[in-house]
């Protein structure tokens, strides 16, 4: 008796257990199943909306063959018509965004670094050894061309060109006395000769006497901003030596250099953009103002000088500046970058031609965010299409219910 209590108790423990699992199993299932059809009415009026807008999407829906069901329980709309389809265009017609290619002009920008000098620039130095006695100028001085910048001592040239005076004077003398007698007679040509020479001669004396005395004064020979002068008043100076710099600069000269294929497309005038490397943002306009007249040989480069007419006062000679040119080129056809297409034969883009899908064979000019120029065969009245290339076939016959294209250029 109690083996058979025990024999009932453990079977009904294992019908209750079956049954606990089995409405596990199927609650597991009931949520699957739910979220299944969740996931598919999701998924179908994500492709309704698309095939709203576009026609690939469409198609897609059509190969599937839920786009007749849509339509018929009035969830998606009949395609909408455009003037292809008002003529008579027909069902089996590939529908695609297509348009005309754009012209624009071919931009090619150049970028590089300069170096600024001023319009002129000069080195002076002294002309003569001696001690200086006078510095009226100092650095960061704007002087004048002519102002006094040094004086060295000139005792000893100053009494030079005194004994130089005074022996011309007696040359000078001796000279016209001579020629009174050679007119009586009482001097001979050889004396006469002779006292003229002494008189070239002292004339010379005191010219070479004066120029070295001009030497003991230095004077500006441009107009500019003096530069550090590390000479004062009591130092001695050799033949040579390095008085200051002198920078003109009433305009500014950036010297730089491009790349030789672009030497045709520069001309004196054109705008460059220049900026300091330490403020790139700071942008500043200068132009053209030299071509050189060879390529350099070595570098391949063209030399450039564009000229800043009003620099700002931070901007200095000898300063490195950011190059930006923008070069125009020939007009060329502007297509949507979704257009092309690449094979094994390189880039091309489809084409709607007399209502038939063709392909055309391109080369890439140019690449933007919103346009690809392009160098192809275009015909007038050819429209590139931009959406709906995956269901193209050479000849196939081509419904365009959009006009794409490359967005227009600002």
């Amino acid at each position: 008796m109690a083996g058979w209590r025990a024999g009932r108790m453990l079977w009904s423990n294992v019908r209750e257990s079956g049954e606990t699992a089995l409405a596990r199993a199927t609650g597991r299932w009931m949520r699957l199943w739910q979220q299944g059809v969740v996931t598919i009415a999701i998924l179908a009026a994500g492709g309704v909306i698309a095939a709203g807008y576009s026609p690939t999407a469409r198609q897609m829906l059509e190969r599937a063959g839920v786009a007749n069901v849509l339509e018929r329980v009035g969830l998606l709309g009949p395609l909408a018509t455009n003037e292809a389809a008002k003529v008579g265009a027909k069902a089996s017609d590939v529908a695609v965004v297509a348009a005309e290619p754009e012209m624009r002009l071919r931009e090619d920008r150049l970028a590089g670094i300069g170096t600024v000098r001023g319009k002129q620039s000069v080195i002076v130095t002294a002309g003569a050894a001696g001690r200086i006695v006078a510095l009226p100028v100092q650095a960061g001085l704007v002087v004048k061309a002519g102002d006094l910048l040094l004086e060295l001592d000139s005792e000893i040239e100053r009494l030079a060109a005194e004994q130089a005076r005074l022996a011309l004077l007696d040359a000078q003398e001796n000279f016209d006395r001579l020629s009174k007698l050679k007119a009586t007679g009482s001097a001979s040509d050889q004396q006469l000769q002779a006292a003229q020479l002494a008189l070239d001669t002292a004339t010379v004396s005191l010219k070479s006497a004066e120029h070295d005395l001009a030497q003991r004064k230095i004077f500006a020979p441009i107009g500019g901003l003096v530069g550090v002068i590390d000479l004062g008043v009591g130092d001695r100076v050799a033949v040579d030596t390095q008085i200051a710099r002198i920078e003109d600069r009433s305009s500014l000269i950036v010297d730089y250099r491009v790349p030789e294929r672009f030497s045709g497309r520069l001309s004196v005038g054109q705008e460059v953009m220049v900026a300091p490397l330490s403020a790139p943002d700071a942008g500043l306009r200068a132009e053209i103002s030299t071509l050189d007249n060879r390529v350099d040989e070595a570098s391949r480069s063209l030399r450039v000088q564009a000229t800043i007419a009003h620099p700002p006062d931070g901007l200095r000679a000898g300063m490195a500046l950011r190059i930006s040119m923008v070069l125009k080129g020939d007009a060329l056809p502007a297509v949507d970058p979704l257009a092309v297409q690449w094979s094994s034969d390189g880039p091309f883009v489809w084409l709607v031609r007399d209502g038939k899908a063709q392909k055309l064979p391109i080369r890439i000019a140019e690449r933007d965010s919103d346009a690809v120029l392009v160098e192809a065969d275009f015909m007038p009245g050819d429209m590139v299409v931009s959406e709906g290339v995956q269901s193209l076939r050479a000849g196939s016959a081509v419904q365009v219910t959009g006009a794409g294209g490359a967005a227009p250029k600002s």
